[in-house]
């Protein structure tokens, strides 16, 4: 039985009928006599006088079309199927049948149609309908409606399948056929690729994009989960598992083509496509299988970083399979700076000038075609920078002249040092726009300036001089000498004296000054460089005259060389001359002791030398300094050795710190027992004067303290003195300060003094 949009049509057998049945009943309706479904049609199907069982039958989405699959190998199709279902009609009446396949005495075994395209798919426009028959042994397909209908079956395979073994998919566009080698897929082009199940199997389903083979004694339901139940009677359920699940799964096995089948299926994003093609050329690429691998890696421009897959092929063994990523990544127009350099220098490695010649021609007549915007798929820049360094690996000498002219002359470059004439053929993007007056040129136009210069200003041309052009940066050509160390000094040098007038042989008195302000911080930028540069390349060689040609940039105090930057480059190298030079400069005076000397002492403990030169070091900068005295104290106690030959020099430096008072006492002593090494008879003498000097102080103290005390003692009993009212006290003063009292007499008027 089969139901489409509420209409169920059976087929089966009856005692009372000879034959089978055919049955249409309309589920929407019910029967008021029996409560059943309304019975729309009943028919016999006989289609000659000797019948045969059905065997299979097919019934279109749309209510069409029924195909009737016999035993005997004949197929009956009924048109316009829905057409006849009425119900004024009789309860017999369907459309005639029509023959349209016979393959006795080979049995049909499995019917599909497959229906008519989507509204959004893409073949919406295919308006015809087929029929897949399949037998015992044959795969046919039948035109059922559109152009070209009506005509016999076409054999698609001469293999079949067993009844019950052949099954739509899910979208009724392909039939799938189950065999006991494989499970076979067919569509309207014919069969394609199979998958390999071994095993008998007696029946097969579709769900989703699932296909169930049913092996006995096994019999399978399908609903929204898998539930299979065993002859044995126990039942299990088989639910869905998420998308990402069946990935992960199907990635354990390597079985990526069928992760991209699942993932078309279930319309992922194009991300996730883009990753399994990622995880497939990862696969592939373990396995050895380097081209099948870029095959992938191509596949996954624009959503895996092109750096991802770069790193995997860098070495010259791969470098082909490089190319063919770096050129399908310029033709899709997702390239860098980077991504162009690294294409160009392949090229130039594999001296593949054909090639190169070709990428640069073709994309530069794709820049200028019709309704292109005009810009070119690279960097133009880039693109010269590459040809240079390739100039540089085939003619060192001209390229290196070339440029120093490039970055020394303000006015034309000279014809000279132009590229030679049998170089290669991609030189030719190299020239320059700024070519020289020829010599005549310029004697025809000095006398022509000599015959006008008694007219009137304004007869003379408003442009007779051309403007001179910015000097480009010499840091821009640095990456070209990386494998050529020699030209690179030549190229720095030659740059330093023609462009500031700088040389190690006459070392100017004073920096360069810059042709104008805006030019001035570049300027100071570019000749900074020059000299950190060139100082780091002599550093790295190994003869004696490099050395000193390292120190004398180091001590000249008219090099713009970065300070900091020469320090790291001086400990890279371990140059201790260096190092002593920019300490000093710097004013780590500690660093001239501690890394510089102490550290040869303790290197070769034996030597007198080192330690001498550090008690000079400290003569030289311990009064300016005076925290150096404690670091050389520290040094000078640290082995036996070094205490027992530098002993006196402990003895001085003991006296300067008594008398310039830099450390206290206690931490002289501090740092005399942190490891035994001095013993007490060495800073005896000192240590009883420090005594001495702190017992005198003490004393000193106690006595003013008895002092202030009395003293004390004495203005408090004035105090309480002046505090009593019983006792009146006058102070004491002079006379002329504090005149006597006198008591008057009283008497009479006649009285006289007595």
């Amino acid at each position: 039985m089969v139901e489409r949009k509420g209409v169920l049509v059976t087929i089966g057998e009856e005692d009372a009928v000879r034959g089978s049945l055919l049955k249409i009943w309309d589920l929407g309706k019910t029967d008021k006599r029996d409560q059943a479904p309304l019975l729309l049609r009943s028919s016999k199907i006989q289609p000659s006088n000797k019948p045969h069982p059905v065997s299979c039958f097919a019934l279109s989405s749309a209510l069409s079309f029924l195909a009737i699959g016999l035993a005997d190998g004949t197929v009956l199709l009924y048109r316009h199927l829905d057409q006849s279902l009425s119900p004024a009609a009789s309860l017999t009446a369907l459309p005639k049948t029509r023959t349209i396949h016979e393959s006795s005495p080979e049995p049909i075994t499995g019917l599909g149609f497959r229906e008519l395209p989507s509204p959004t798919n893409a073949d919406a426009k295919d308006n015809n309908l087929h029929l897949f028959i399949v037998t015992t042994n044959s795969v046919y397909l039948y035109h059922v409606s559109g152009k070209g209908s009506g005509g016999s079956s076409v054999l698609l395979d001469d293999i079949g399948c067993g009844l019950g073994c052949a099954v739509m998919d899910w979208r009724a566009e392909k039939i799938v056929l189950a065999r006991d080698e494989a499970v076979y897929a067919y569509g309207l082009q014919g069969r394609e690729p199979p998958y390999a199940y071994e095993g008998y199997k007696s029946s097969i389903h579709t769900h989703l994009n699932y296909v169930i083979v049913v092996s006995p004694p096994t019999t399978v339901a399908t609903t929204r989960k898998l539930a299979a139940q065993a002859a044995g009677g126990d039942a299990d359920s088989l639910s869905d598992k998420s998308t990402s699940a069946k990935l992960s799964m199907l990635y354990a096995k390597a079985l990526y083509p069928l992760s991209l089948s699942l993932a078309q299926t279930q319309y992922l994003d194009e991300s996730y496509v883009a990753d399994i093609h990622r995880q497939h050329g990862d696969y592939l690429y373990t396995k050895g299988d380097l081209d099948g691998a870029m095959t992938c890696y191509v596949k996954t421009i624009g959503w895996v970083k092109p750096s991802y897959v770069v790193r995997k092929f860098l070495d010259a063994q791969r470098i082909h399979n490089l190319v063919t990523y770096l050129q399908e990544l310029h033709a899709l127009g997702l390239p860098n700076a980077d991504h162009t350099t690294l294409l160009l220098n392949t090229y130039t490695k594999l001296k593949d000038v054909a090639r190169l010649d070709n990428f640069i021609k073709t994309e530069s007549r794709r820049s200028g075609a019709a309704g292109s915007n005009g810009d070119l798929p690279f960097d133009l820049d880039t693109a010269i920078r590459v040809c240079r360094q390739a100039m540089l690996d085939n003619l060192p000498e001209g390229t290196m002249q070339l440029l120093i002219d490039l970055c020394t002359e303000e006015d034309a470059i000279p014809q000279e040092s132009s590229a030679p004439a049998n170089a290669p053929s991609y030189l030719s993007y190299l020239v320059l726009s700024r070519a020289p007056v020829p010599e005549d040129k310029v004697e025809e136009s000095k006398a022509d300036e000599e015959e006008d210069h008694t007219e009137p200003q304004a007869t003379q041309p408003s442009a007779s001089t051309p403007s001179k052009e910015k000097r480009p940066s010499p840091t821009l050509y640095f990456v070209h000498f990386v494998d050529h160390s020699s030209y690179f000094v030549r190229f720095l040098e030659s740059v330093a004296a023609r462009r500031w007038e700088q040389s190690l042989s006459s070392l100017p008195s004073s920096l360069p000054n810059a042709s104008s302000d805006e030019n001035k911080d570049s300027e100071k930028r570019n000749h900074a460089e020059i000299w950190n540069t060139m100082l780091e390349l002599h550093l790295d060689g190994d003869s004696p005259e490099q050395q000193d040609k390292a120190l004398k940039v180091l001590t000249s105090n008219s090099l713009l060389c970065d300070q900091t930057h020469a320090l790291i480059l001086c400990s890279s190298y371990s140059y201790t001359r260096g190092l002593v030079v920019l300490w000093k400069k710097l004013g780590m005076y500690e660093d001239v002791l501690h890394r510089f000397w102490m550290d040869k002492h303790n290197a070769s403990p034996s030597e007198s030398s080192a330690s001498t030169e550090v008690v000079k070091a400290l003569v030289r900068y311990g009064s300016t300094h005076p925290h150096l005295y404690e670091l050389m104290l520290r040094f000078l106690t640290s082995t036996p050795e070094l205490l027992t030959r530098q002993q006196a020099d402990v003895e001085k430096i003991l006296k300067h710190i008594e008398k310039e008072r830099t450390i206290p006492p206690f931490g002289v002593v501090q740092i005399l027992s942190r490891n035994g090494v001095a013993s007490v008879g060495l800073v005896k003498d000192w240590l009883m004067g420090r005594i001495k000097e702190a017992r005198e102080e003490v004393q000193t103290d106690q006595q003013l303290i008895n002092s202030y005390r009395l003293e004390t003692n004495a203005k408090l009993k004035q105090v309480a003195e002046l505090e009593d009212p019983m006792h009146a006290k006058v102070p004491a003063g002079p006379r002329d300060r504090m005149p006597a009292l006198r008591t008057p007499t009283w008497g009479h008027p006649g009285d006289s003094e007595e």
